[in-house]
């Protein structure tokens, strides 16, 4: 190959070259010039802590990009926050009701301001040019790390507790007392368990004969009830008994009452009684009557005087 040519080579590498850096830098600057030539307007937000973020980090809403952040955070006067100043586009309105938070496009990704409106905001409510609002950081990797730091501080302390314990454990369980101790209660043990089986040996025959004397005892309770139920039928023909002797009291007292009242009657000279035991005529009628009725019989019945003496027959 001659030298002409790699000289041609060259340039025309040099001119491609020289061609794609014009077009990156023509790009670079008339982007930004295209966002400077945009309306936006300016809201400062603090934050607690925007470590990670910086000039030119992208501020989203709902994942749309709405604005660049213009300034790196500085700190807000004496406290320890600190202020980050927004390029909002004019045609976006922020409301009030808004969390901001620094948030972070993966562990290790670039950070970026989220704009996370509440669900009750005022859509009048809105953040107007140079206004101030309160923002929050989202945790991150380095969040987590300072996180994990603390658990791991505290689980190692608490492991050398129990590392500590175990030794303590190991030199006290382990001693010469405590392993002749053991010894003894093994031994008691094992001599608890021979005695309680020759107990056990000896309740045989105990639990057979309280067997026996259950069975008994349930023969016994079954006679007792036969008994009882015979018992109940006993009293209750009783109390029939006594029900027919109160009837036949009450007959008899009754038949009493009556006599009584006849006697009485009689002895005052009334009714039929009365009249014969008072009227000495209709006694001596009587009398007659039935003299005749004796002597002739119904059929061949004869009023006949009565003689004084009466024949025998």
């Amino acid at each position: 190959m001659s030298t002409e040519r790699k000289n041609v080579e060259i340039f025309v590498g040099l001119f491609v070259l020289i061609g794609f850096s014009v077009i990156a830098v023509l790009v670079v600057v008339f982007g930004r010039l295209g966002q400077s030539f945009q309306d936006n307007y300016p809201v400062t937000v603090i934050f607690p802590n925007a470590s990670g973020l910086v000039k030119g980090s992208d501020v989203l809403l709902a994942g749309a990009p709405i604005g660049t952040v213009a300034d790196a955070p500085k700190l807000a006067g004496s406290s320890y926050a600190v202020q980050v100043r927004l390029l909002i586009r004019g045609d976006v309105k922020i409301p009030k009701m808004s969390t901001l938070l620094v948030g972070s496009s993966g562990l290790m990704g670039d950070r970026y301001v989220d704009v996370i409106p509440q669900a009750n905001f005022d859509p009048n409510d809105v953040a107007k040019p140079n206004d101030i609002i309160q923002g929050t950081r989202a945790s991150g990797l380095d969040d987590l790390t300072a996180s994990g730091d603390q658990v791991m501080k505290q689980l190692s302390a608490a492991v050398f507790e129990i590392q500590k314990m175990a030794v303590n454990l190991n030199e006290k369980l382990f001693e010469d007392k405590n392993l002749n101790n053991l010894q003894e209660t093994l031994a008691n043990l094992k001599t608890t368990s021979a005695t309680w089986s020759e107990s056990s040996k000896q309740l045989g025959p105990i639990l057979a004969s309280a067997q026996t004397a259950v069975d008994s005892a349930k023969g016994t309770m079954k006679t007792t009830d036969a008994a009882a139920a015979d018992l109940r039928l006993a009293i209750a023909d009783v109390r029939k008994a006594a029900a027919s002797i109160d009837k036949t009291v009450a007959s008899a007292k009754g038949l009493i009452d009556s006599g009584k009242i006849l006697v009485k009657k009689a002895s005052d000279g009334g009714g039929p009684l009365g009249t014969l035991i008072s009227d000495k005529a209709a006694s001596e009628n009587l009398k007659s009557f039935l003299f005749n009725l004796k002597r002739s019989g119904p059929l061949f019945y004869k009023d006949r005087p009565v003689p004084s003496t009466a024949p025998a027959r």
